[in-house]
């Protein structure tokens, strides 16, 4: 759905199904729009029988209930219903609405409008607007595709042996420009990262050896993915520096990393620190725990767990070098799904990933990243021999291949230290 200019949308992250909460702005918003899945108890029950329900409860407490607008209607080949009332209560009198549609059986996406009575007029056109713009598919449907997507992700990893792993870790390293386009068309500096990729054992994904990961078994050896980054305010008084560690057996089974990040400078310091395990599992011993513990400046609390998925689990090592990996002969599929950890969210959700051949990139191969199905995707882009291009983030900012000659050189004009 084509949201209104200007209009916020905040993910509702406790609630026990999927939830959004849109505003028409951070400053004192006219209007607010809550979109959620809906079930009704009866599979048969229609929007008329949902959008009743909703004024009942409306009219609670003996608040006086009068329906302004109601029409029938259909979206994507779905049954809607639009219902606006004006509920008051003493001297208050308040404006809600309702867009209901009927997904499938009993399914129903519920948005459910507040707003005020002098801007009512205003509000109902615009957002019947963007009403008319959403497009709806049979959850059972999305599903299904998803699932599809999981299936390929699954056959990929299981095609990934230990030696195109271990033929990665080559021990060389890529320095990338961070930049972006300023107000006034030119690039601004953002930051420089610095990635290796070499063998190592697990004990090398320590930042200074916790001795979590310095113990007699942590001998293995494996993928490991040094990050070095430092990234920078744009009046250059304050910067971000990063240092990350990302190990993985080279049969997937096992991974162990640590991050710590500081901001340093004139404005208030920063701490973020991270440690995550997924211990090997052996024989029948059960499903293996992934682990992540954070520190953001007072301590490093409790970690949280997930059991590991029985399939598709993308590894943290794995997806960073996952455009290295994927087929470029035309033998991939188009659209894969994983599990995985979104950094963002501190949650193991569905990640969906696109590849395909980019004509306005000339014909580069574009690695397409949707960490969870309501954030917006990254891009990378890789040429035929697997070599990175260029990844440009939602914000628009983007990361290209640099030397740390020509980062120096930059920096240096701008008078600021690399």
């Amino acid at each position: 759905m084509r949201l209104p200019a200007g209009a916020t949308v905040t993910r509702l992250a406790n609630e026990e199904f999927p939830a959004w909460q849109v505003e028409s702005g951070p400053q004192g918003p006219t209007w607010r729009l809550r979109v959620e899945q809906a079930w009704a108890a009866d599979p048969k029950a229609d929007c008329a029988e949902q959008a009743r329900n909703a004024m009942k409860g409306l009219g609670s407490g003996g608040t006086q209930v009068k329906v302004l607008v109601e029409r029938a209607g259909t979206l994507s080949g779905c049954e809607t219903r639009t219902v606006w009332a004006s509920a008051t209560r003493g001297d208050v009198t308040t404006i809600a609405g309702w867009l209901l549609a009927r997904t499938g059986d009993g399914i129903f996406v519920s948005m459910a409008a507040a707003a005020s009575p002098k801007d009512f007029a205003e509000i109902e056109a615009l957002l019947d607007r963007s009403f008319s713009t959403l497009k709806l598919t049979d959850p059972r449907i999305v599903q299904a595709e998803r699932d599809a997507a999981i299936e390929r992700g699954q056959a990929f990893l299981k095609g990934l042996d230990a030696e195109r792993v271990k033929a990665l870790a080559d021990g060389t390293s890529q320095v990338r420009r961070l930049w972006r386009v300023a107000e006034d068309g030119a690039e601004e500096e953002l930051g420089w990262v610095e990635t290796r990729v070499t063998r190592a054992p697990r004990r090398n994904a320590g930042r200074g050896g916790p001795s979590v990961l310095n113990r007699a078994g942590e001998q293995e050896e494996g993928l490991l993915i040094t990050i070095i980054a430092r990234t920078m305010a744009s009046d250059g008084t304050d910067r971000v520096e990063t240092r990350a560690n990302y190990w993985m057996s080279w049969d997937l089974a096992s991974e162990a990393w640590t991050l710590r990040s500081d901001q340093k400078g004139s404005g208030p310091r920063r701490h973020l620190e991270q440690i995550g395990m997924l211990p090997r599992v052996e024989g029948a011993a059960g499903a293996a725990t992934l682990m992540v513990a954070t520190d953001t400046g007072s301590g490093m609390g409790e970690p949280a767990t997930w059991s590991r998925p029985p399939t598709a689990y993308l590894p943290q090592a794995i997806a960073l070098v996952l455009g290295r990996l994927l087929p470029r002969d035309g033998s991939a599929p188009a659209e894969l799904a994983f599990y995985a950890l979104d950094p963002a969210s501190g949650r193991l959700c569905q990640r969906l990933v696109r590849w395909a051949r980019d004509p306005a990139m000339d014909n580069r191969w574009c690695l397409s990243v949707q960490n969870t199905p309501d954030t917006p995707a990254t891009q990378e882009w890789y040429d035929d021999r697997g070599q990175f291009a260029r990844r440009r983030e939602a914000d628009g900012s983007c990361m290209d291949p640099s030397t740390p000659a020509d980062v120096e050189r930059r920096w240096r004009k701008l008078g600021l230290e690399p």
